[in-house]
């Protein structure tokens, strides 16, 4: 069986026996990660549209309930909350930068200087 091979099948961390092993398994998980951002990118899009107007992208208490809710979940699945929160933060404004570029409007963060 080829190493790809091996990494094509999702195996617990506790059952790979290499660092090369547990890599693989992480590239795994990172394709799927990418398959489910590019789905949700595809909601973000037609939001985008709906909302109409760069003004109306960034809705902090939305941010602040999916947080919440997020936390949540990770904890109950066995992530680490603060983990689960920094990266859903960075989601979020990733998401509203990037509805922003659909609708045309310059991003917040293009007008500070470096």
């Amino acid at each position: 069986m080829a190493a790809n091979d091996q990494n094509d099948t999702a195996r617990p961390a506790s059952e790979c026996a290499s660092l090369a092993e547990l890599r693989g398994q992480i590239d795994r998980i990172d394709a799927a990660l990418i398959e489910r951002l590019a789905e949700r990118q595809s909601y973000l899009d037609v939001i985008a549209r709906l909302k109409g107007d760069a003004s109306k992208i960034r809705d902090p208490a939305r941010i602040e309930e999916m947080i919440a809710r997020l936390r949540a979940s990770a904890l109950q699945a066995g992530l680490d909350p603060l983990l689960a929160e920094q990266i859903w933060r960075a989601i979020a404004e990733a998401s509203a930068q990037y509805q922003e570029r659909v609708l045309g409007a310059p991003s917040p963060d293009a007008a500070k200087p470096s």
